[in-house]
C-alpha cells in the first residue's frame, strides 16, 4: 500500500486520487475492506470500500480513528456533523447522546459498545442499552473487555477515586485503588490485575 497525499495505491492498483488529501488508511482485520479519510480545506469524508460517507467538519483523532469489527462487517468512528460530535456506525449516527472516546466490538463482531458523556459522568452502552451505572471520566481507561465467547463483558468504574470492577453492568467486589488490567480466562472467569488500598499488586479471579 502506498499513500502519496492525493493518491492511494494498493497491490499496484490506484484505489483513489483527486484534489483532496488522503489520510488515515486502515484495513479491516480480515484484510478485505479498506477505509480512509479524505480532506479538502475544512471538509472531511470517511471513505469505505471507495464509497464516501457524510461530510464532516472534523473527525475525532484517536489512536485508532476507525474501529472495524473483527469480521470486518462493521466500521465505527466519531466525527462532527452540523457542529455536533456524533458516533457513526456503518455511516449512520448511532446515538444522539454525546459520545466519549471509547467504542468497539465483541470478539464475534455481533456486539457493539461505546461510552457516552452524561453530565459530568460517563455511562457505557452495550447492545444499544445504556448502563445504569455512572462513572467519573478518569476511571474509563481500560474500556470494555469481552469474554472469548462474547457473552459477558467487564470494565472498571467508580466515582471519587473508588474503583470498582463491573461485570455486565453490575459492580462486584470491594473498592480498589486502581485496576491494572482485566482478562477473561478460558473457563469464563474474570482475572483482575489490580492494586488494593494498601498498595499491593494482586490478582483476583471473579
Amino acid at each position: 500500500m502506498i499513500v502519496d497525499d492525493n493518491e492511494l495505491w494498493v497491490d499496484g492498483k490506484k484505489v483513489a486520487s483527486g484534489s483532496q488529501l488522503i489520510r488515515t488508511v486502515s484495513f479491516s482485520p480480515d484484510g478485505k475492506r479498506l477505509a480512509w479519510v479524505e480532506e479538502k480545506g475544512r471538509q472531511r469524508w470517511v471513505v469505505v470500500d471507495g464509497k464516501r460517507g457524510p461530510e464532516h467538519t472534523n473527525l475525532l483523532s484517536t489512536s485508532t480513528w476507525f474501529a472495524f469489527s473483527p469480521d470486518g462487517a462493521h466500521l465505527a468512528y466519531v466525527g462532527n456533523l452540523d457542529d455536533k460530535v456524533a458516533l457513526f456506525l456503518d455511516g449512520d449516527i448511532v446515538s444522539k447522546e454525546r459520545p466519549g472516546q471509547q467504542y468497539g466490538f465483541s470478539p464475534d463482531g455481533k456486539r457493539f459498545f461505546y461510552n457516552i458523556i452524561d453530565g459530568d459522568d460517563y455511562r457505557w452502552v452495550v447492545d444499544d442499552r445504556p448502563g445504569a451505572l455512572r462513572y467519573d471520566g478518569d476511571v474509563q481507561g481500560l474500556g470494555i473487555v469481552f469474554s472469548a465467547d462474547s457473552k459477558r463483558w467487564a470494565t472498571v468504574g467508580g466515582k471519587k477515586g473508588k474503583v470498582r470492577i463491573v461485570i455486565d453492568d453490575e459492580e462486584v467486589g470491594p473498592p480498589l485503588r486502581t485496576s491494572r488490567a482485566l482478562r477473561w480466562s478460558t473457563r469464563g472467569k474474570l482475572i483482575v490485575f489490580a492494586q488494593d488500598n494498601d498498595g499491593i499488586v494482586l490478582v483476583r479471579e471473579t
